[in-house]
């Protein structure tokens, strides 16, 4: 007999947007920088935050002021 595990729900999101650092100190900045944490809508984990998909321009922009080079990753529409 197979012990049966708990289960685990999953979802799928579209028009996810992301913010990925490499240090875990920069996405603290980012949280505590008021134009940008008004944005955020959860810290996926220490290093990955979950952003308002419709405020990715000014994201994008704030970063940028931060001195930040963000890369923006776009998947084909239907993947």
């Amino acid at each position: 007999m197979i012990n049966n595990p708990a289960r685990t729900s999953v979802r799928f999101h579209r028009n996810v947007a992301l913010i990925r650092v490499g240090e875990p100190i920069l996405a603290e900045e980012i949280l505590a920088r008021k134009p940008l944490a008004r944005f955020i809508l959860g810290r996926l984990s220490d290093t990955v935050l979950l952003v308002e998909p419709s405020s990715c321009p000014a994201v994008l922009e704030e970063l940028r002021r931060m001195g930040h080079t963000p890369r923006l990753i776009k998947r084909p529409q239907g993947r």
